[in-house]
């Protein structure tokens, strides 16, 4: 299957566009190459808005964890009982952040 890019006109396979529940097709209208060239030139005209919307986000992320950790107290306590078991729990996460970093 494939379906043409509204972004650059290409015939491209439907592997090449991501999921939008509210289209026809249950695709979006432009590739993954041309959202991504979108979202990057949006994201150069409007830095401030960016800047807003990040600190925005980043404060409501704080306070739903603050929320969940206040609601759920067993599973915080069991989440950090196993990490502090770790006996080099420092080492740990030097040896995460190199695999991941």
């Amino acid at each position: 299957m494939s379906k043409v890019c509204r972004g650059c006109g290409v015939t491209k396979p439907h592997t090449h566009f991501t999921r939008e529940k509210r289209a026809r097709d249950g695709l979006r209208a432009r590739c993954r190459e041309c959202t991504r060239q979108q979202s990057a030139e949006w994201r150069a005209a409007n830095p401030e808005r960016r800047k807003t919307y990040d600190r925005q986000a980043a404060q409501a992320r704080k306070e739903y964890q603050r929320e969940w950790r206040a609601a759920n107290p067993e599973r915080v306590r069991a989440y950090r009982q196993t990490y502090e078991s770790k006996a080099d729990a420092r080492d740990y996460l030097t040896q995460w952040r190199k695999a991941h970093g």
